[in-house]
């Protein structure tokens, strides 16, 4: 039904516009103020004073079209058609604090109550409130907003129901968000985003202004419940690893939703459609699988050639087992329960069986040494149990089956001998160590010591040609722990450092003068000076080592940042690299340099597939850590390189642990049996 609504009058009174006094009433139909004067054109609500916090008491009158009594406390209501301003700078839509659970969307209802400006979103706190009619929804209109739109430019749609058909992508796959502290999903327009660092050097104009855009243009979808369901995502409850799995890049080909303004972000709140409000508000065959679809298998690769792997298997751990050797550090990184062990284990070797490599680097196993009882044979040994002796692994040891380096996890390499034979001996290159002492603000000494794991390299001769290929696999530093750089960024004026234990405590600001962020996270340098070493060290061996030289594993470096760059730029590097301080090499002091030439290998994946190449999804945005680098020689060799996807696109609620997953079936296929994909190399060594 509609109903008749007096136009708004209003007086000027201390700059700003005020609703008439006969607009207060709480009779159903009675002339109200329009939420579109509520919102104005600008940011801030026209009805309040210069210098106050809220406006005089007013009344609206519109429909409920999503109510959120638990987490936000409150509803949105919204303008029907006829009594829209045509305006489009100003919002249809409000969010009304004070929660009334009993609402249904569809109602029509009258609020009194006065407008204030929380955090940026104009909001109505509720007085009093009565119900006009039900069922209106068919009264209200979502907005479709225009393809050129920017998602966290939405002021023009606060409050309002939003139609976007053809828009979203997912961009962060549904997964806990350390901001929010719970689950929620991060959509984009038209396209994921990418790593700016992996398009462009860091602090480059290009790399910067990406990183502006990224931030505008993505926003979260999010729900009322104060704490969701493991396992469940309640505005697609289809969700699951077989059928109606949502992927990063999917198009989402229709979604309605209220716009919500918290604290300096927008954000949707997903609800089904009028048209079909049976359905939920993502329906089960809405997620368009065109940028990254699932491939069950990567392609074969061709007699003759060889075959070579790289794949992070997310801290195999064979702790559970009862014949489980310790590692030096004595902890458990992996599966915590027999059931999630097994899991990992055949989800692993699914998808190592189906790589079919020749030779693969393993990343993140367990280091607890070779031979019964050990993670590495674990995994060898189950594998082998599922292929023909002719297909059998071995993994390539160490002298005495000893551990390798002094951290929990390792890199190893496993290689099919009936295809590939060992020349010579394998090589344990160790990598920097940074050693420094810090003086809290609270006067406190505190000494830090920052390892790197060792790369291991082995050379293999080719049976069947009979040339022989060097492969490096390294696990660098990671972004996580804090490096002497990252520390000194928060130094006073006096060299002290706000430490909580070993942490910089929360709240504190970078105080370096100029800083910027680069965006390649912490312990950059110390990457740096592991790259050069590494780099250094090839140069070295020169002759000792294969003609082919390939260097794979999980570099912890986007792929235009500065470890990459030393590695596979030529004689003169635009933007030169620093090496970090208090850095020894075997127990030799390491100076800190400044580096403008690279060592001129060439980034594999870059070469044949461009710089938005990807293996990993961090925080909604892609990018490649696993590198496979070669020199001009074997690069000259390679046939294929693929990145199968089996991994970084995918929802990590599908992965072994069952912490947070709740009755959420498990596929035991290859799908996320790991958070990075598996790098595949082809190469004819005869080339």
């Amino acid at each position: 039904m509609f109903f008749l609504r007096c136009f708004l009058v209003s007086a000027l009174l201390s700059g700003a516009f005020l609703p008439a006094a006969n607009a207060d009433t709480m009779n159903c139909g009675s002339c109200a103020t329009f939420i579109s004067s509520v919102h104005g054109p600008g940011g801030k609500s026209p009805l309040i004073p210069d210098g106050a916090t809220k406006s005089p008491d007013i009344v609206v009158e519109a429909v409920v079209t999503v109510n959120t009594p638990e987490r936000l406390g409150g509803f949105f209501i919204q303008e029907e058609v006829a009594d829209e301003d045509d305006d489009p700078s100003t919002s249809e839509g409000l969010f009304v604090y004070g929660a009334r659970p009993e609402l249904q969307p569809g109602d029509r209802i009258r609020a009194k109550g006065v407008i204030r400006e929380f955090y940026g979103q104009t909001q109505m706190i509720l007085k009093e409130l009565i119900v006009c009619g039900t069922n209106a929804l068919n009264e209200v209109r979502p907005a479709k907003p225009s393809r050129k739109l920017v998602l966290q430019e939405m002021e023009p749609y606060e409050g309002m129901l939003v139609h976007f058909e053809n828009m979203l992508n997912i961009t962060r796959n549904y997964s806990w968000d350390f901001d929010s502290y719970r689950n929620s999903m991060d959509v984009s327009l038209f396209e994921p985003l990418y790593k700016p660092t992996q398009l462009f050097p860091p602090l480059s104009e290009a790399a910067k202004d990406l990183a502006r855009k990224n931030d505008q243009n993505r926003i979260t979808l999010i729900t009322d419940e104060r704490k969701q369901e493991n396992g469940v995502i309640s505005y697609y409850p289809a969700f699951g690893p077989f059928i109606h799995y949502p992927r990063v890049g999917d198009r989402i080909k229709d979604l309605t939703g209220v716009i919500a303004y918290r604290y300096g972000r927008y954000e949707i709140i997903p609800v089904p459609s009028r048209e079909e409000p049976w359905l939920a508000p993502i329906d089960a065959y809405a997620l368009e699988h065109e940028f990254s679809p699932r491939k069950g298998y990567p392609t074969p690769h061709s007699y003759g050639t060889v075959r070579i792997a790289s794949f992070n298997v997310l801290n195999y751990f064979n702790t559970l087992m009862p014949d489980h050797k310790d590692n030096p550090t004595g902890t458990n990184r992996g599966a915590k329960t027999q059931e999630e062990f097994e899991l990992q284990r055949t989800k692993i070797i699914e998808a190592v069986t189906r790589i079919d490599a020749d030779v693969i680097g393993l990343v993140e196993v367990e280091n607890n040494g070779f031979g019964t009882g050990s993670a590495i044979e674990d995994l060898v040994s189950t594998l082998n149990s599922r292929l023909p002796s002719s297909e059998h692994y071995a993994a390539v040891s160490t002298h005495e089956s000893t551990t390798i380096g002094t951290d929990a996890i390792t890199v190893g390499l496993v290689y099919k001998p009936s295809r590939i034979a060992l020349h010579g001996s394998l090589q344990i290159l160790t990598m920097p160590e940074q050693n420094f002492s810090l003086t809290s603000t609270d006067g406190d000494e505190v000494k830090f010591t920052k390892d790197m794991r060792p790369t291991l390299l082995q050379t293999f001769r080719d049976k069947i040609s009979g040339k022989t290929v060097t492969v490096a696999v390294s696990h660098f530093k990671s972004k996580g722990s804090m490096c002497f750089e990252d520390f000194m960024k928060y130094a006073t004026a006096d060299g002290k450092i706000p430490l909580s234990g070993n942490r910089i405590k929360k709240g504190s600001k970078p105080t370096a003068p100029d800083y910027q962020d680069d965006l390649q996270g912490s312990c950059n340098k110390f990457r740096v000076t592991a790259a050069r070493h590494l780099g250094d060290y090839l140069q070295r061996m020169g002759d000792l080592l294969s003609e082919n030289i390939l260097l794979i594993g999980d570099f912890n470096s986007y792929g235009q940042e500065d470890p990459m760059r030393l590695l596979t730029k030529g004689k003169k590097m635009v933007y030169p690299v620093t090496t970090s301080a208090h850095t020894t090499i075997n127990c030799s002091e390491v100076p800190v340099e400044t580096l403008n030439r690279g060592y001129g290998y060439i980034s594999l994946v870059t070469a044949n597939q461009g710089n938005k190449a990807y293996s990993y999804c961090y925080d909604g945005e892609l990018g490649a850590l696993d590198h496979a680098v070669a020199n001009r020689r074997l690069a000259a060799k390679v046939l294929n390189i693929e990145e199968w996807h089996t991994n970084s696109v995918e929802n990590s609620l599908f992965e072994y642990p069952g912490k947070y997953s709740g009755n959420l079936p498990k596929d035991p296929g290859p799908f996320s049996s790991s958070d990075h994909d598996p790098l595949l190399i082809d190469v004819d060594l005869t080339l």
